[in-house]
């Protein structure tokens, strides 16, 4: 049993082109619209209680390529070239990056001009970035060997995994995604542990509507959206179902147990 993370995301981009990166407002805040607050590489709730810890950073980094003459180019601000961050995986996990080359792609700044889609210039820079430093979680996605990249929670051995076939490219490109990010060591996720916790000890006080139950784990604030994802997956798998509360309870259970065993 798995949850999938967010591996694209629909942003509602302005069509106008300015100046972003020096007010970054409006993207940021379209960003963490489409994140539901959370980071988009790790995962980690970024907006807590109304104070804002994310920090807007360039998917694409906007100044380390090789061959740049210009102090700004047009990654800079492009607005296509923005994600919202943890301080972690934008300060510490995002570096050594391998710099891509922008003499092949465009030169100038879009400022002051319209789009309503990236163009294929970004495109081409962004997936030789991505298969460079193997970053698969973007706003805009990314696609190895026709593949849509994507990364998996296993929710029975507790750790994320790549959502693609085995042996393949794309596979090993997913798995140095979550080691860059640490994902499997420094940012695992308690929130799956948590929410079983809370569905047993809900069913303990007596309550036996499990569509109230469901009501009361959609409503929590998640750390990570694992937890959210969680969430939504037990409401899609359990609650049209015709199993007993009684058998639906000690399937939570189980997944408490194995998460001592892993």
């Amino acid at each position: 049993m798995k949850v999938n993370l967010p591996n694209k995301f629909s942003v509602k981009y302005p069509v106008e082109n300015k100046k972003y990166y020096h007010n970054p407002q409006l993207i940021r805040k379209r960003l963490l619209q489409e994140s539901h607050n959370y980071c988009m590489y790790c995962g980690k709730l970024i907006v807590v209680e109304g104070d804002d810890y994310s920090q807007l950073e360039h998917s694409v980094d906007k100044k380390g390529n090789y061959n740049q003459s210009e102090e700004e180019t047009f990654l800079t601000h492009c607005k296509y070239n923005f994600a919202v961050a943890c301080p972690k995986c934008n300060m510490s996990y995002k570096k050594g990056v391998v710099k891509s080359d922008v003499r092949p792609y465009r030169e100038k700044n879009c400022i002051g001009e319209s789009c309503d889609s990236p163009c294929s210039d970004y495109m081409n820079l962004q997936a030789k970035y991505c298969n460079n430093n193997h970053i698969i979680l973007q706003p805009l996605g990314h696609i190895k060997d026709g593949i849509e990249l994507g990364i998996s929670y296993n929710l029975f051995q507790h750790f994320y995994e790549p959502n693609v076939e085995p042996d393949t490219k794309a596979f090993l490109l997913v798995e140095d995604h979550i080691e860059r990010f640490k994902l499997n060591s420094e940012r695992i996720s308690l929130s799956i542990i948590e929410t079983c916790e809370e569905i047993v000890s809900l069913y303990d006080k007596g309550i036996r509507d499990f569509t109230l139950i469901i009501d009361i784990i959609e409503d929590r604030t998640y750390l990570n959206v694992v937890g959210e994802l969680f969430a939504h997956k037990i409401k899609d798998t359990f609650l049209e179902s015709e199993l007993d509360i009684d058998d639906i309870i000690s399937f939570f259970k189980l997944l408490v147990i194995l998460s001592e065993v892993y």
